[in-house]
């Protein structure tokens, strides 16, 4: 219909054309049919970019606010920074000058070939030195790397690093010594001896006996005084304890060192068959301490403690029930002379009054005691006996009976019959 309706005015046109004398027009290209075109590549990149957002450029403001925040967290680092160094600054002086430290005495080994970082570490393990990183910079700023003996040395932090390095890089051999601790003694006997021959003062042996632990199975174990009930009044914890031997001490030790010496002694004394048997007859190691205390001081001889232990045993066991012993109420009147109006501690010895043992030992026992403490004598004899009675010659006398035992202290004059 379009296409007949185009040759309808062409063909008027031409005729027009004709009356006029043109010619006829001529036939144009034919229209091409109606296709959607194509789109132009650039045109779709530019479409693309178009519904892409622009990107949004902070303001002026926005960008202030951002620069003060970076500043204020570079300021709080350099001030973190900072105080981080002042502290360890302060920290270092007062390590380096050792203010206010303890004197205490510690005994420390520089083992052969130990680099200054080892010795650094054994000082800091030793609480002699907080900043090991300190004494390593200081050591090499000195010119000390290199010049520290091989040796065992007794040092207090309160020496301060200059000291520490000078006795370390001297490396004087410490003298020894041997000191015989008799079965026997008491805490303040041995305190007295070992200053005697140089190896701790008294002070510092009865601070490390009061005031320091040891790691020893056995330590937590033992009673004292604040555990209140029979223990109320008991004097020295580790009375007791001290093992009698032979010692070889360095001179000028701390008094921690000495008391570990000797309690590590004791621990290797108590045999696995002792404890057993201990656990077998219902007695703690305390109980076996005190009892071993009692003899040691009460016995004639060593082969008396067996049949001392027997008779105190058999007391405890039978309606007697107090030992009755000289030996412990001693013990009270020679440590502490004027304990008259101290009734916790009298009555805690005083077994002429009190039930069972003392609330303590009494003196530090040999290993022939403690045995005799585990293992009483089994003789038929003693077994019957509640009395006992030493000679001034040596001689034991074992009674059934108080009036037998009046009898053999009136006939030898022992005792009150002196």
């Amino acid at each position: 219909m379009a296409g007949n309706f185009q040759e309808l005015l062409k063909k008027a046109e031409d005729e027009k054309r004709a009356k006029l004398g043109l010619p006829p027009l001529e036939d144009e290209d034919p229209v091409p049919s109606e296709q959607p075109e194509a789109e132009s590549p650039i045109e779709e990149v530019e479409q693309k970019e178009e519904e892409t957002p622009p990107a949004r450029h902070a303001t002026k403001k926005e960008k202030g606010q951002y620069g003060f925040v970076r500043g204020l967290f570079s300021f709080v680092l350099i001030l973190a920074v900072c105080g981080s160094l002042a502290y360890l600054l302060v920290a270092g002086v007062l390590d380096f000058i050792a203010l206010n430290k303890s004197d205490s005495k510690v005994d420390v080994e520089i083992p052969s070939g130990s680099s200054t970082a080892s010795i650094a570490a054994i000082l800091e393990e030793n609480d002699l030195i907080d900043q090991p990183l300190l004494f390593r910079l200081y050591s090499r700023v000195s010119g000390k790397d290199g010049s520290y003996q091989a040796g065992t040395y007794s040092l207090s932090a309160d020496m301060g690093y200059t000291q520490i390095m000078a006795v370390i890089i001297a490396g004087n051999p410490r003298e020894t010594v041997d000191v015989v601790i008799p079965e026997g003694y008491r805490i303040t006997q041995i305190a007295a001896l070992l200053e005697e021959k140089g190896v701790c003062t008294s002070a510092d042996f009865y601070d490390a006996l009061i005031n320091e632990t040891y790691d020893f199975d056995f330590f937590n174990t033992i009673p004292q005084s604040s555990d209140g009930g029979v223990y109320e009044g008991r004097i020295y914890r580790l009375e007791g304890y001290l093992f009698p031997d032979t010692y070889n001490f360095y001179t000028e030790s701390s008094g921690k060192t000495v008391i570990n010496k000797m309690l590590a002694n004791f621990d290797s004394k108590i045999t696995v068959a002792m404890k057993s048997a201990m656990q077998s007859k219902g007695l703690t190691l305390d109980e076996v301490v005190v009892m071993a205390s009692v003899a040691q001081r009460e016995a004639a001889s060593d082969t008396e403690m067996p049949k001392v232990t027997r008779v105190l045993y058999n007391r405890l066991e039978s309606s007697y029930t107090r030992l009755e012993c000289d030996a412990t109420g001693d013990y009270v009147a020679d440590l502490l002379p004027n304990t008259q109006n101290l009734e916790a501690i009298s009555n805690a010895y005083n077994t002429y009054k009190r039930f069972g043992l003392p609330a303590g030992a009494i003196c530090n026992p040999g290993l022939k005691a403690i045995e005799a403490a585990i293992y009483p004598s089994e003789d038929e004899n003693i077994k019957k006996c509640f009395y006992f009675a030493n000679d001034t010659k040596g001689n034991t006398y074992y009674s059934k009976t108080f009036a037998q035992h009046e009898a053999i202290c009136r006939r030898y004059k022992i005792g009150a019959y002196g």
